[in-house]
């Protein structure tokens, strides 16, 4: 009930933020539009989804390293601000209409570097992409196919070379 509540404010502030709207009708990642403008509120605003869906971030990390204990993640000091980044596609139905029912309210794509041995070993700069339902998180036997956060895609580029 509590992740409900969050979410729930998570989409009132949503409305209340300038985003750029997707108006593509595709599923493709080069089609979702995320906001390269970044400002110290949506730099807290980052951290504050990274904590919410710090579980849902873990698990795609321990999938895509199979066989390696990922104990945390850092931050790329290089992207200042822009760590994390949304999209609204609740008024996009021509993705769900095209390819399923299932409809999202927003996505957003989180950049961060996954590490073992209690943060002494990088093993990449890793972007990662969500699509997000904040209603099914407060249903009760929610199907397997109708996952509240599905992952989207995983990219994985090579560690950075300084450790700043």
């Amino acid at each position: 009930m509590k992740k409900v509540i969050i979410t729930c404010l998570l989409i009132v502030s949503l409305y209340n933020c300038q985003l750029t709207p997707n108006v593509s009708a595709s599923e493709d990642m080069n089609d979702y539009k995320f906001s390269d403008k970044t400002t110290l509120n949506q730099k807290y605003f980052g951290y504050y989804m990274i904590d919410f869906y710090h579980k849902e971030i873990l698990d795609a990390m321990c999938k895509q390293y199979k066989g390696q204990t990922i104990d945390g993640y850092n931050l790329p000091h290089w992207l200042k601000h822009d760590v994390v980044s949304i999209t609204s596609i609740m008024h996009d139905h021509t993705i769900a209409r095209r390819n399923s029912p299932i409809v999202y309210t927003y996505a957003f794509k989180v950049t961060l570097i996954p590490t073992t041995n209690d943060g002494a070993t990088m093993l990449g700069t890793d972007t990662m992409y969500f699509k997000v339902e904040p209603g099914r998180f407060r249903m009760k036997n929610v199907p397997a196919h109708l996952p509240p956060i599905k992952l989207m895609k995983y990219e994985h580029n090579p560690p950075p070379k300084d450790n700043r």
